[in-house]
């Protein structure tokens, strides 16, 4: 907040006041980096390091096209201050603060405009310190970008294994009470394997009867791990056994 505080007073406009605040937000990231290395954070200050200058109001007398600003400046704060209190999602580890990427632009071309337009007015010795402002968040930006990618590397390693192993399931028809598995299995082909989703025993329940109508006779069940769903011995007249992991049969 020093960085806007001191754009923004004169009486706060010293060189110590923004290498200040500049400092904090470099040494803040750094210490962040080896943390997101490993698991990253949502939210929208450990995912954007530009934010202090798109946090710099600009006045009539510093933009030419003062409303459309004024509009750009209160619909990206609006909706990141909107979206932060009404609706804190995490969009997960795949997808980092999702439901704020719509304002992630906004907030690119608010910083860009505050930079040039101090850059053009601030005397000649605070050029060097104003352009760290801009450069050294976008460095940082640019690695928090490889530790994502890091994050989805990982992600991706992982689910080989899960993936590899439902292929070898002895069973066509995979059950599953997570309603993403079956995007998370991309690459095994739908010829090979069926997805349904299930979300109690009741639904099991239902299913069941209905393959036996459609004479499947066996079934894999995976479900999400804290979430088990119990299989009935006896589905009517249907009994069912497991035959190997996960895996159960239908018989009569």
């Amino acid at each position: 907040m020093s960085i806007v505080l001191g754009m923004r007073s004169d009486r706060w406009r010293q060189k110590r006041v923004i290498g200040g605040g500049l400092a904090l937000l470099t040494l803040g990231y750094l210490l962040y980096l080896p943390i997101a290395w490993r698991l990253a954070l949502p939210g929208l200050l450990t995912t954007a390091p530009l934010l202090p200058l798109a946090l710099v109001y600009l006045d009539k007398s510093q933009v030419d096209d003062n409303v459309a600003y004024r509009f750009l400046f209160l619909v990206a704060h609006l909706f990141w201050g909107l979206m932060i209190l009404i609706w804190p999602a995490y969009g997960g580890t795949q997808w980092g603060a999702r439901y704020l990427l719509p304002v992630y632009p906004l907030l690119l071309l608010l910083a860009v405009q505050v930079f040039m337009t101090y850059q053009k007015r601030l005397p000649s010795d605070w050029q060097k310190l104003w352009w760290a402002t801009a450069v050294i968040p976008l460095v940082l930006a640019f690695l928090l970008q490889i530790t994502s990618i890091h994050q989805l590397y990982g992600v991706e390693r992982s689910q080989l294994a899960t993936r590899q192993a439902i292929k070898n399931l002895p069973a066509q028809l995979i059950l599953t009470n997570n309603p993403f598995l079956p995007v998370l299995m991309a690459g095994i082909d739908t010829d090979e394997k069926w997805f349904m989703y299930v979300s109690d025993t009741a639904d099991l329940e239902t299913l069941i009867l209905r393959m036996a109508d459609h004479n499947v006779d066996r079934f894999a069940l995976v479900t999400v791990e804290g979430m088990p769903l119990v299989v009935p011995e006896q589905v009517e007249a249907i009994r069912l056994q497991q035959v190997g992991t996960l895996t159960y049969e239908l018989q009569p």
